[in-house]
């Protein structure tokens, strides 16, 4: 089986904006964001692509990881909130996306906003430094 686009990213055959990793998940910045910092977290190993179909141990872990990129996002970006969507269609590797917010109402419209690959690389060294 081909591995996933995150699965490249995770195994540094393609580029990515990681901001967090640990032994077996990953967190990078999403290329096209709805916020300022939308970051994906996900298992560095394809375990599934529907998250409530991956064994409850995954599912934890998983979970946990995405606290700890959750925290560090509100604290490196002073946001007022982190919003989790999980919806698992667009890539085949199970993923969470984490999206920093000011306002509920930022995120009714879902937009995705445009930003450059320096301001990617510019949000990356704010979040790890």
């Amino acid at each position: 089986m081909e591995k996933s686009i995150f699965e490249k990213i995770a195994d540094r055959e393609i580029p990515g904006y990681i901001v967090w990793e640990d032994e077996e998940y990953i967190a990078f910045l999403d290329i096209n964001p709805l916020a300022y910092g939308h970051t994906l977290v996900i298992p560095k190993t394809n375990i599934g692509d529907y998250i409530f179909e991956i064994e409850e141990a995954q599912y934890s872990k998983l979970m946990i990881a995405t606290r700890k990129v959750a925290k560090l996002l509100k604290k490196k970006l002073s946001c007022k909130r982190i919003l989790v969507w999980v919806e698992g269609y667009a890539v085949p590797h199970v993923h969470v996306h984490l999206i920093p917010s000011l306002e509920a109402e930022e995120m009714l419209e879902n937009k995705r906003i445009e930003i450059s690959q320096e301001e990617l690389k510019k949000i990356q060294e704010r979040i790890i430094s």
